[in-house]
């Protein structure tokens, strides 16, 4: 994972299983919000909930099942870009030494009061661009 520089640690629970004891589907994309929580948290010092984000996009892809017995799962990310008013960030979800799968989802920074999107703020962009170790343009 050496392209990724953040990552959060997360236990498994007995209900974030399915009838075949794999770790259901949908919790995944709750895998990919901690970790776009902890992102947030660490490197813009804020919590998600308190900024106007909205996802546009969101995608999953499964490569191998986690169980019960994988006890703790890594989910490292990084964002690769920055847009005008989104950006990406991308995630490698790991229990046991093994990428089990992998995401992307497309943050758009919203303007509740105007219903539209709005530019990434200045201070995002340079924390973020440091970071990450990319010059933002």
């Amino acid at each position: 994972m050496d392209e990724f520089d953040h990552h959060v640690d997360i236990s498994l629970r007995y209900r974030d299983l399915d009838a075949q004891n794999h770790v259901n589907n949908a919790v995944y994309a709750s895998f990919l919000e901690q970790g776009r929580n902890a992102y947030f948290q660490s490197v813009l010092d804020t919590r998600l909930d308190a900024e106007d984000v909205v996802i546009a996009d969101i995608e999953v892809s499964f490569e191998r099942p986690i169980t019960l017995s994988d006890d703790e799962v890594r989910v490292y990310t990084r964002v690769p870009s920055l847009g005008s008013s989104s950006f990406p960030i991308e995630y490698a979800v790991v229990a046991a030494g093994e990428t089990k799968a992998t995401g992307k989802t497309t943050l758009v920074c919203y303007d509740s009061e105007a219903g539209g999107s709005r530019p990434i703020p200045d201070e995002w962009r340079a924390e973020i661009a440091a970071f990450e170790g990319f010059t933002d343009s």
